[in-house]
């Protein structure tokens, strides 16, 4: 479920793992999208924090996203789709792979 921090009604310090909110739903482009969030309940402290690796765990914090090179990403690609369909002609993994760094340019998640 997505939710944009425009989308938090209340003070958006509170939306932290952990606590409890409540929201509607609708369908977007990419996936279900959650709207008009409200805060129920802070998390207390004995609630579970969800692991994070400390380098993740500082991008979320900064409010940010690993942003990857076009090569890096489309070398990550590459070893997914061979280690999850081998059988994957080279023409194959180029056109998706092209096809997923474009998509991936669009939305900001590699460098232009």
């Amino acid at each position: 479920m997505f939710v944009h921090a425009n989308e938090v009604l209340d003070d958006k310090s509170g939306l932290t793992p952990g606590a409890t909110v409540e929201f509607e739903t609708v369908d977007s482009e990419r996936g279900p999208k959650a709207f008009g969030v409200r805060i129920l309940s802070r998390a207390s402290a004995s609630s579970p924090a969800p692991r994070q690796s400390s380098s993740s765990s500082q991008l979320l914090d900064e409010g940010l996203c690993d942003v990857l090179e076009p090569a890096e990403l489309r070398e990550d690609i590459t070893e997914l789709l061979l280690s999850g369909t081998p059988d994957l002609t080279g023409r194959q993994i180029v056109s998706i792979r092209e096809s997923f760094l474009g998509f991936a340019k669009k939305h900001g998640w590699v460098e232009a």
